[in-house]
């Protein structure tokens, strides 16, 4: 008797949501929560014909294995679709009765997921399950098992993935355009620069794109990554029926992170212009440094310029330390290379244990505990290289720690085999650059201007440049000869300088 009641009872209310009004896709969207995303589809299918749309859209029938989950997808049927239906999502019964997820592991919810009195396998065929929509808050969002033939409204699945594409230059994001609401236009997605925004990439498909240096893109680096971050968002309010003071409408939020190599060569491309690093370090917390060139020993005003520079004469650069803690700095060394990485073989040393080991080199301490400076000449590195990076090894000391590395300062090598290691951090590495010879920028100015036909230049222009190549020339030789001088200084490798003047700066 009890199992004829519950039969009558299951197939009254198979033929209430069988009558319920059928919802149109339109008013449907794809949600996104956790690592997946869930669409509701109003057309009543099989659950085979149902799992078969699912997963012509890249998913399959939702599997709703917690708690979180269920309410979720409750919550938004209930706002979309106040009358009553159940929804298909993916749970059968196996021929042991048990209930089986699609992905073949045991259904383990507790009685609290199903509907009173269910699931009851009226009989014998109630093989599939469905989800209520239901004015009562005792079945809505609750199962029940149902015959698998039977079409049913039902919830799609499918796993968040959005494709993102890191070059050397810049970072796209290639999101479905099933994200949006329909009718939606690709502009509502946007970077944390809300003025960045997506366009269509195809049909089925939007993309959002920017270089390293714009719409909200934040920098990080460790000892051998330069990390780009942003948020990439879609977010487009909508009133709630009855109201134009709240919303419930979900919004969608993909971070995107990019990792480069330090080591690869970013001056063919991108030429990131903001010298700041961020390092997080146990015992020193989270703490920022920035390296940048100044015009002169003030250290106030920065050279905002294209990195041309002449040579020899004098570049002032200063490293700044932020922190939460009483901390200090120390320039534990500094050297250039010809390209953006710390580690090319090519270099030449600036500083080395906190000491000047080139003749032109001046270090700086007094600027403040947080902020220490350096001066060179100007130099270039002969053959075929034509940019120059100065890199610098920088450790972080408890600023009121006497006795550490800090406050020891320059340890030329006598004095380090008689003072004692003090504390301090592991070395942190930053860059700064490129810097070139506005010489050479100049000679192929001009190499340019006569590759336009002699026709193009009067006789005065001709003699103007024919004295600059008598300069260029004198210069070159005193620098070869500057190079011979000190050649048995620097046997590593070779650079040169010429002499300062007061029209160098």
């Amino acid at each position: 008797m009890a199992d004829l009641k519950g039969f009558v009872l299951s197939f009254l209310f198979y033929l209430l949501v069988q009558s319920a009004p059928s919802v149109q896709d339109s008013r449907f969207s794809w949600h996104r929560f956790g690592q997946s995303s869930y669409r509701f589809y109003g057309e009543a299918r099989s659950f085979e014909d149902a799992r078969a749309n699912c997963m012509s859209n890249g998913g399959d029938l939702a599997i709703i294995k917690s708690e979180e989950i269920n309410s979720f997808l409750a919550e938004i049927i209930s706002t979309s679709n106040p009358s009553s239906a159940c929804y298909l999502f993916g749970l059968r019964r196996e021929n042991g009765g048990n209930f089986v997820w699609l992905d073949d592991t045991l259904e383990r919810r507790t009685e609290s997921s199903w509907a009173p009195s269910e699931p009851n396998d009226s009989l014998g065929i109630e093989d599939c399950a469905c989800m209520y929509t239901h004015p009562s808050v005792e079945y809505h969002g609750k199962w029940n098992d149902i015959p698998c033939p039977g079409q049913r409204p039902y919830i799609c699945e499918r796993p968040q993935e959005p494709d993102l594409t890191c070059d050397n230059v810049s970072m796209t994001l290639i999101m479905d355009r099933a994200h949006l609401e329909i009718g939606d236009d690709a502009r509502d997605v946007h970077f944390e620069d809300e003025s960045c925004v997506a366009y269509d990439h195809d049909s089925q498909h939007v993309a959002i794109t920017t270089t390293y240096d714009r719409c909200g893109t934040t920098q990080e680096q460790d000892e051998d990554y330069i990390i780009f971050t942003n948020m990439v968002t879609y977010y487009k309010p909508r009133p709630e029926n009855g109201t134009d003071v709240i919303t419930r409408e979900h919004y969608l939020n993909i971070p995107v992170t990019c990792y480069l190599e330090r080591t690869q060569a970013l001056e063919e491309s991108f030429l990131p212009q903001a010298n700041l690093y961020f390092f997080e370090e146990e015992g020193y917390g989270k703490f920022s440094l920035n390296l940048d060139r100044y015009t002169n020993s003030g250290f106030y005003q920065p050279a905002n310029d294209s990195g041309e520079v002449t040579l020899g004469a004098p570049l002032y650069f200063s490293v700044g330390l932020t922190s939460v803690t009483n901390l200090t700095l120390l320039i534990e060394s500094c050297w250039a290379t010809s390209s953006s990485s710390p580690r090319d073989g090519h270099r030449y040393d600036i500083i080395e244990n906190g000491c000047a080991v080139d003749s032109t080199a001046v270090i700086y301490n007094w600027l403040s505990p947080t902020s220490k400076g350096f001066s060179i000449a100007a130099f270039a590195f002969i053959g075929d290289f034509d940019k120059v990076y100065v890199h610098c090894s920088i450790l972080i000391c408890d600023k009121n720690d006497s006795s550490s590395r800090c406050a020891q300062g320059c340890l030329a090598r006598s004095r380090r085999s008689l003072q004692p290691s003090g504390s301090g951090s592991k070395p942190h590495t930053i860059t700064s650059g490129p810097l070139s010879d506005a010489s050479r920028s100049q000679r192929a100015m001009l190499l340019d201007s006569f590759e336009d036909g002699p026709e193009s230049h009067d006789p005065l222009m001709i003699v103007a440049v024919s004295a600059i190549c008598v300069l260029i020339a004198l210069t070159v030789i005193m620098a070869l000869m500057m190079v011979r001088m000190r050649r048995h200084r620097h046997e590593l490798i070779g650079y040169r300088r010429v002499g300062v003047t007061e029209n160098s700066y």
